[in-house]
């Protein structure tokens, strides 16, 4: 995680400087990841990077816990615009990537997947006992009354199942890096949500 230094910094800089390492992180494979280059878009010297973090993993370890506190409050924030209705907000997710796809995501999204090291990063930071909280605050917006689910802890695992769906119809474009998701993949993310929707809505 990074030095105080870092955090003394005002925040327009340690923005630019997140920018620059995502910028760098989507680029190339994560071997290729030039500190140089992150310090050349950040405009910063490079004795000063090493006064933030000690190397590009530390920095990178920042940038997905950055990343994910950034995509849950977007996740709460899309879920109370819902009104609490779980399969609306993960309509919203799909649509959010299918309005924002490019080869250049998908790309640096397979950059950080295709490394083992990297994939264990993001899966154990996904996974951490800090997320207890947030998977709290995300259950608070639910409105489970809509649906036939039992209890909050039900809905969790409903909403795990539906980010499995999206994962996969996601994963489909980004393996072929086309130039757009296929229409054929975007039918069968909303047939499947469309099942599960009939399934657990109360009638």
């Amino acid at each position: 995680m990074p030095k105080k230094t870092f955090y003394n910094l005002p925040e327009e800089k340690r923005k630019k400087i997140l920018d620059a390492a995502c910028s760098e992180f989507l680029r190339v494979p994560y071997e290729e990841v030039s500190i140089n280059q992150i310090i050349k878009i950040a405009q910063i010297p490079r004795g000063s990077f090493y006064q933030y973090f000690d190397d590009k993993d530390d920095l990178f370890d920042y940038f997905i816990h950055i990343y994910k506190e950034k995509l849950m409050s977007w996740f709460i924030e899309k879920l109370n615009e819902c009104n609490g209705d779980i399969f609306g907000v993960v309509e919203r997710c799909y649509e959010a990537f299918i309005n924002n796809y490019s080869e250049y995501l998908a790309g640096g999204i397979m950059n950080i997947f295709c490394n083992s090291l990297l994939r264990g990063k993001v899966s154990d930071s996904m996974n951490s006992k800090e997320n207890d909280s947030i998977k709290d605050k995300i259950l608070d917006a639910v409105d489970i009354e809509k649906t036939t689910l039992k209890d909050k802890e039900e809905a969790m695992k409903l909403l795990e199942i539906m980010s499995v769906i999206i994962h996969d119809s996601v994963g489909s474009a980004i393996m072929v890096q086309s130039k757009k998701v296929d229409d054929a993949e975007v039918k069968r993310f909303y047939d499947r949500i469309e099942f599960l929707r009939k399934k657990f809505t109360k009638k």
